[in-house]
């Protein structure tokens, strides 16, 4: 698992402002209405130390259906919104959709 979450803690890392120290969890399977299999889930937190933020998301990456096309999302937002609307998001994550 170490070999999938590497490379998602740099797609992370690679999209928050430079300053961010970044944690991405390991990778869970992912499967909803629209994404059946091939896809996992990292939840991730982002502190900027120098101003007491912090952030909290996840990324998502799916393969399709033919195997030959890779999917890569990511959600963020402060934790205090993060930790209050869990619904939310997850009418976010289950409205994902790939090769329509």
């Amino acid at each position: 698992t170490e070999l999938v979450r590497k490379p998602m803690a740099k797609f992370v890392k690679d999209r928050m402002p430079p300053g961010w120290d970044v944690k991405v969890d390991y990778p869970r399977s992912l499967s909803s209405q629209n994404l059946k299999s091939n896809a996992w889930t990292f939840d991730f937190t982002a502190i900027n130390n120098s101003t007491n933020s912090k952030l909290q998301g996840r990324a998502i990456y799916a393969v399709g259906p033919k195997l030959d096309s890779h999917y890569y999302y990511l959600v963020a937002s402060t934790a205090y919104n993060w930790q209050q609307s869990p619904k939310t998001w997850q009418k976010i994550f289950d409205s994902l959709q790939i090769d329509q």
